[in-house]
């Protein structure tokens, strides 16, 4: 199958190329607007060696790997299809404590999900500091996300969701009333929001 190419963009991985099978099923997150979404996640994260991460619908895991780049603690990566993002966490070497690269519908996941786990390790938190999440556009799973996936955080944490433009998330948080936007910024088609879980 034919591949493209994305780069990290900072950070011990800074630089290296991942592999992105091309394929209608996959929309990867573009350089540029990864970068974006980072710089303003960096005003809300002091210390990234503190933060624990899930890449939900990773696809290629580049923005679960960005995280872990940047270094965070440990990321979880999910997918239905988890061997695009095997392959690039083979081609960095990421250490096996860092990561745990689960199959499953991201919708489902837990965060003591073994028998969906496919290498790496669990989660060493009892919730994650930061959900990372691309979802197929066409299926508008966000909402979804945000009353499914509670589970996986605590009070507090960050929400990093990528959505088409079009979306209008607020409405949808007035009947998810544990989320906080704080920030949302569109670049072309795509729009970044960031949230913060509230309860």
């Amino acid at each position: 199958m034919p591949t493209g190419g994305l780069r990290i963009t900072t950070g011990l991985y800074g630089g290296r190329m991942l592999k992105t099978p091309v394929t209608h099923k996959l929309r990867p997150t573009r350089d540029m607007v990864r970068q974006a979404a980072f710089s303003m996640l960096q005003a809300y994260i002091d210390d990234w060696s503190t933060i624990t991460a899930m890449d939900l619908f990773c696809g290629s895991g580049a923005l679960g790997l960005e995280a872990l780049s940047r270094g965070a603690k440990w990321c979880g990566f999910v997918d239905m299809y988890p061997e695009h993002v095997l392959n690039n966490i083979d081609t960095l070497k990421v250490p096996e404590k860092d990561f745990g690269v689960f199959r499953k519908n991201a919708l489902n996941i837990k965060l003591t999900d073994k028998r969906a786990l496919r290498r790496g390790n669990l989660c060493p938190m009892n919730g994650v500091d930061l959900v990372i999440a691309d979802p197929p556009y066409a299926l508008d799973l966000i909402p979804k996300l945000l009353k499914k996936n509670a589970s996986l955080t605590k009070k507090g944490s960050i929400w990093l969701l990528e959505s088409e433009e079009k979306l209008k998330l607020e409405k949808e948080l007035e009947k998810t009333p544990n989320f906080d936007v704080l920030k949302e910024k569109t670049y072309g088609q795509n729009r970044i929001w960031l949230l913060r879980q509230t309860g």
